[in-house]
């Protein structure tokens, strides 16, 4: 009788919030790419520093394309922040609705920069520059469209219920990932578009 029960009984929720594994999972995600982000940057800086005063300032990138990229992602980060609070509260519409402004942000994200890519006067093979500007833009994009994956998925738990006061760790997750993401977008934009730019 006493195996009955047992097996009729709730499964308990663990740890949760920031002490659930989910969310040092995170954590160290965000660490090891930090640390890709750092070896890229460190490698155009570098260079910038071997090619001198003239780095980029030929070819610099359009602000008309990353001007409303970087106004799209901190967008992102605010619904993603809202969408966090609104988790805590169970405020589900308020929840659904913000992840999908979220994903909308990062869809137009997405969209930019591929125009971006095509806009530009110069290639990967035009220069060191222009090699390390895709290689910086195009490991960041992965990270969107990754970032954008995980919104999704997020957005269809919630639909299905799957979330809740104590269960919210998902939504955490993904703030944290793209408030990171988003963080390191400012920093590539300030180097990549506007260092070039005010030259």
């Amino acid at each position: 009788m006493a195996d009955a029960n047992a097996m009729n009984a709730e499964l308990p929720i663990g740890s949760i919030g920031r002490r659930s594994l989910g969310w040092w999972g995170v954590v160290a995600l965000i660490a090891t790419e930090a640390a890709l982000f750092s070896y890229l940057i460190f490698s155009y800086l570098y260079l910038a520093v071997q090619v001198g005063p003239n780095w980029g300032s030929n070819i610099p990138p359009s602000l008309s394309y990353g001007i409303p990229m970087t106004v799209l992602l901190v967008a992102n980060s605010l619904t993603m922040w809202l969408a966090e609070k609104a988790a805590t509260r169970a405020a589900w519409p308020t929840l659904v609705a913000s992840m999908t402004l979220s994903l909308i942000f990062v869809i137009g994200f997405i969209v930019f920069e591929v125009s971006d890519w095509f806009s530009e006067s110069f290639t990967p093979q035009t220069s060191a520059y222009g090699s390390a500007f895709f290689v910086l833009t195009g490991f960041h994009l992965a990270h969107c469209v990754a970032g954008a994956a995980m919104i999704v998925e997020v957005i269809i738990w919630a639909l299905l219920g799957y979330i809740d006061e104590s269960r919210s760790v998902p939504v955490m997750v993904a703030a944290a990932y793209w408030h990171f993401t988003d963080a390191v977008w400012i920093l590539l934009f300030v180097l990549l578009f506007v260092v070039p730019n005010v030259r």
